[in-house]
């Protein structure tokens, strides 16, 4: 079986590092109280943290230029989701990574997607057959690489995946609590994922 898995906020906690980031940044930075402004999460794909904090699109810039390297390099990966992978490699399932990174300018310079996502992976020690960084489409990315399961925090990328007749499963978080869609399943640990993915493996 061929497991297509997204990074941020599926492997990692992201979104806990992002928020701090973004806090400290609305406070330092901006000079500003912070004022969570809630919104409707159940829209197919939203900039969650930044819309929340209701920053402009050039602060929004400004923050990933200052932060966007620590906070890759800063998360850590889901509880079991290391072990998980690895017994699914170890039992000879396909694991690939399909991530929306992308290179990014920062204050030393570029920053690197795809060499930084290696760097992280290896670090903590998670097992792959295939890195893709910058993935636009997924759902055209998964057919092409003749995924059969897909895990994703992003809705839009779960009903894009989805709509290529690929087994799909949503992995929770407070983005998209609220969203759902035919063809998509959602899950709420990789434990949970893991009991799922079995029923698929034939």
């Amino acid at each position: 079986m061929v497991i297509g898995l997204d990074i941020d906020d599926t492997i990692t906690d992201t979104l806990a590092v992002m928020m701090a980031y973004a806090q400290k940044f609305t406070i330092e930075d901006l000079g500003r109280e912070i004022d969570i402004k809630e919104i409707s999460n159940n829209r197919l794909d939203i900039d969650y943290v930044q819309d929340i904090h209701a920053w402009s699109r050039e602060e929004e810039l400004k923050f990933f230029w200052k932060y966007y390297r620590q906070m890759i390099e800063q998360t850590t990966p889901f509880f079991f989701a290391k072990e998980i992978i690895s017994k699914l490699k170890e039992e000879g399932h396909a694991i690939i990574l399909i991530t929306a990174r992308w290179d990014e300018v920062v204050e030393d310079g570029l920053a690197p997607a795809k060499e930084i996502t290696e760097t992280w992976l290896k670090k903590h020690g998670i097992e792959y057959d295939k890195l893709i960084v910058n993935a636009q489409n997924k759902g055209e990315i998964a057919k092409e690489n003749n995924v059969d399961v897909f895990v994703d925090d992003s809705l839009k990328n779960c009903i894009s995946v989805a709509s290529k007749g690929i087994k799909t499963f949503i992995m929770d978080n407070r983005c998209n609590a609220n969203s759902n869609a035919e063809g998509v399943t959602r899950v709420f640990s990789w434990p949970h994922l893991e009991h799922e993915i079995r029923k698929e493996i034939k």
